[in-house]
């Protein structure tokens, strides 16, 4: 009789789905579905205020000056950049930070974003603000990702730039889109063997020559960050991107996506808008600490660090 049963799930439910049965796993998973449901139906996640809790809060506050700082530098500079991932999602479903988001991304063309460090680096230094490549707990190399960030290891203030590159076709995006896929997959491969062996000019070479095969002809198409495995490489038609269009960001005219429903429904799915099921406390410190708590850490007043770092943007 258990034996029929088993092989009756089996048959309706797959191995995976009858193990979960046993087990009571689809049980809670109805439970953790049904709050989910709940939760869309009955509160409206744009309507929630910002985060309660004060250290997270207050970084928030000086992230968000620290990218007003960036801002302003970009238009001295004539920089092209745009709010991407959870920081172009709080954005248009906050107006500002997602309430339990610690960090910002932004974008950038890679013609720009190789402007950034000879034309932000020395003029940051003498106020404290870093920009480098890679993280603060990784080595992830130039091509991949910039940092801008303020005494990060006390504050946990930190910004990543990332690339976006961009071929020509005669073709549209949706029509180019699995050649550039497979190009990334090959460009990555060789990436990811030869970065420690060659030049950024070499790979940048390299990566040209593995484009080589795209049909040439005017249609910009853009996608992002190929030498980075994890992202998803959106690929996108110039005008998806640009013109740039300006949205609120905890009080500050930001730059985002021509079309950033389209940009964050390729990213987190058409569901953007509802409340997510994972992923709320994604930073987290080598030791297992929030980026949220290094200020107390290290015995730094936050409210100080803020108006610092307001005293900067009036400066630059």
């Amino acid at each position: 009789m258990i034996v029929n049963r088993i092989v009756h799930s089996i048959k309706r439910r797959g191995v995976k789905g009858t193990v979960k049965h046993i087990l009571g796993v689809d049980k809670y998973q109805e439970e953790i579905d049904t709050l989910h449901y709940l939760l869309n139906q009955v509160t409206d996640i744009t309507k929630i205020s910002p985060a309660k809790n004060e250290p997270l809060r207050i970084m928030q506050l000086c992230n968000a000056e620290l990218l007003h700082i960036f801002d302003k530098l970009c238009d001295k500079h004539n920089l092209r950049y745009w709010l991407d991932s959870g920081t172009l999602l709080g954005a248009i479903r906050h107006k500002g930070f997602i309430p339990w988001d610690d960090d910002l991304d932004v974008m950038m063309p890679r013609e720009d974003y190789d402007r950034v460090i000879p034309l932000m680096k020395d003029e940051m230094d003498k106020y404290g603000i870093v920009v480098r490549w890679g993280g603060y707990f990784d080595d992830m190399g130039y091509m991949q990702r910039l940092a801008f960030g303020y005494r990060t290891v006390e504050t946990g203030i930190w910004m990543d730039i990332f690339p976006a590159d961009c071929c020509v076709s005669k073709l549209p995006a949706a029509e180019i889109e699995p050649l550039v896929q497979k190009n990334i997959k090959v460009y990555q491969k060789y990436y990811s063997s030869h970065e420690k062996k060659c030049s950024v000019q070499q790979l940048a070479e390299k990566k040209k020559q593995i484009f080589e095969n795209i049909p040439t002809g005017t249609n910009k198409i853009w996608y992002r960050i190929p030498e980075i495995e994890f992202f998803k490489h959106i690929v996108m038609d110039n005008d998806i991107l640009f013109p740039l269009n300006k949205v609120g960001f905890e009080g500050y005219s930001l730059n985002v996506p021509a079309n950033s429903d389209w940009y964050l429904s390729k990213i987190y799915g058409n569901n953007y808008m509802d409340y997510p099921r994972s992923g709320l406390l994604h930073h987290t410190d080598p030791d297992g600490g929030l980026a949220q708590d290094r200020a107390k850490k290290h015995n730094v007043d936050m409210n100080e660090v803020l108006e610092y770092l307001k005293s900067v943007y009036s400066s630059i």
